[in-house]
C-alpha cells in the first residue's frame, strides 16, 4: 500500500514526539522506556564507544532533526514542490561511528517516497532498525518501504553509502553504475579569534569531545591567530578529565601521550586531551590538531584548500566559511545540513 508525503511526515513527527517523551522521562525521573533501554544496552555491548550518555545525545539530535522549526520550514518548502515518484529501491550503507548516524538518510529516503534498503554497520547494528520499527507503529503501511539486509545488497536502483576513503573506492566500484552519493572521510574545524569567552570555549570543547570526538561533525582541528594563548583554552577543558573514565578513550590517550613523549613532540596536555601543532586534518581520539594563521584571509584560504575534507566549520558567530555553525552546534544539525553539502532530498527527487 502506497503512503502519501503528508502521512510519512506526520509519522516522523510522531516518532520525534515519542523520543522527546522518552528523553523527558529520563531527565525528570531517571527512567528510560524499556524498549529504548534494551537497545541502549545491546548497542553498548556491541560497541563500547556507544555509552548510555552518547546514545541519549544521539536521540536528542534526532528530535532536533525532526521537530526543529528550521526542519519544519525546510520540509514545508520541499512539500510545496513535491511530486510522488515511481518508488526506487535505494541501497543505503550508513556509517557506524556514532549511534544512529544514518537516521537522516533513512528519513530522506522515506519522505521522498522511495524504498529504504539498508545494510547496517556492524558497529551500530540495532538503532536504525529499532527506529524504523517505532516509525511503523505510526504508519504500518511504511513496512513495505523499509528493508534491512543482513547479507549483500543487490537488485537496487540507487545508492547512498558512507565510509572511509578506502571503502569509498569499493563503493564507487560497486555502486558506480547507479545514481549514487558516496561519502568519504571528513572531519570538522573551528576558527578561533582570540576573543572567545569562557562559555565559547566550553561550547567548542563540547563540539570537540561529544561522542569522544568520533563523528565527522566533531571538531578535530583548530585554526587560531599567531601567538594565541593556549593556556586558558587548556584550563577550560580540565573538566573533561572524566573522559578518561572510559577505558577505550583512556587507552587512546595513554598510547598517544607515550608516542609524543618518546618522539619529544611538542603538545599541550591537560590530562583530558592533547593539543598538537600539526597541519593535517584527522586527529586520533584524545588529540586535536591546530595551526596558527597570520590573518583571517589566510585562515579562509587554508579552509578552501581543504574544503573537500571538511564537514563543517565552527566559530563564535557561526558565519566563518561555508557550512559554518556556532560553537556548541556542530553535532546538532538541522535537516538542511546535508553531509558534504550534498542535498539528499534533491538527489532522491532526481532519481525518481
Amino acid at each position: 500500500m502506497q503512503t502519501t508525503f503528508i502521512e510519512r511526515k506526520k509519522a516522523f513527527a510522531q516518532l520525534g514526539a515519542e523520543i522527546a517523551g522518552v528523553l523527558k522521562n529520563h531527565a525528570e525521573r531517571g527512567q528510560t522506556d524499556e524498549a529504548y533501554a534494551q537497545v541502549m544496552y545491546r548497542s553498548e555491548r556491541a560497541n563500547g564507544w556507544f555509552t548510555y550518555a552518547n546514545q541519549l545525545l544521539a536521540l536528542e539530535g534526532i528530535v532536533q532533526l525532526i521537530l526543529s522549526d528550521a526542519s519544519e520550514r525546510y520540509l514545508q518548502e520541499y512539500e510545496a514542490g513535491y511530486r510522488a515518484p515511481a518508488p526506487k529501491k535505494v541501497a543505503v550503507v550508513p556509517a557506524g561511528n556514532i549511534p544512529a548516524v544514518g537516521f537522516a538518510d533513512m528519513m530522506a529516503v522515506l519522505l521522498s517516497g522511495h524504498i529504504y534498503y539498508a545494510k547496517c554497520s556492524s558497529s551500530d547494528p540495532y538503532w536504525l532498525s529499532f527506529l524504523a520499527e517505532r516509525l511503523c507503529n505510526y504508519l504500518p503501511a511504511l513496512k513495505g518501504q523499509i528493508v534491512f539486509e543482513a547479507a549483500v545488497l543487490k537488485d537496487f536502483e540507487a545508492a547512498i553509502a558512507t565510509g572511509s576513503n578506502n571503502t569509498a573506492r569499493y563503493f564507487e566500484y560497486y555502486f558506480g553504475k547507479y545514481p549514487s552519493l558516496i561519502r568519504k572521510n571528513r572531519t570538522s574545524c573551528a576558527v578561533l579569534s582570540g576573543n572567545e569567552s569562557a562559555e565559547d570555549l566550553r561550547l567548542l570543547q563540547e563540539d570537540m569531545f561529544s561522542y569522544f570526538g568520533m563523528g565527522c561533525r566533531n571538531v578535530t582541528f583548530l585554526l587560531a591567530p599567531q601567538g594565541y594563548d593556549w593556556m586558558p583554552f587548556m584550563a577550560a577543558g580540565e573538566h573533561l578529565k572524566t573522559l578518561r573514565d572510559h577505558t577505550k578513550y583512556s587507552n587512546n590517550y595513554d598510547y598517544y601521550k607515550s608516542i609524543y613523549l618518546l618522539n619529544r613532540d611538542p603538545v599541550f596536555d591537560n590530562e583530558a586531551f592533547m593539543l598538537r601543532p600539526m597541519d593535517r586534518l584527522g586527529a586520533p581520539v584524545s588529540v586535536v590538531h591546530y595551526r596558527e594563521y597570520e590573518n583571517t584571509s589566510a585562515a579562509e584560504e587554508w579552509l578552501q584548500v581543504h574544503a573537500e575534507e571538511i564537514q563543517c566549520v565552527a566559530s563564535a558567530d557561526g558565519k566563518f566559511f561555508e557550512r559554518g555553525v556556532s560553537f556548541g552546534n556542530t553535532q546538532k544539525p538541522e535537516l538542511s545540513d546535508w553531509p558534504d553539502g550534498k542535498n539528499v532530498l534533491e538527489f532522491l527527487t532526481n532519481i525518481g
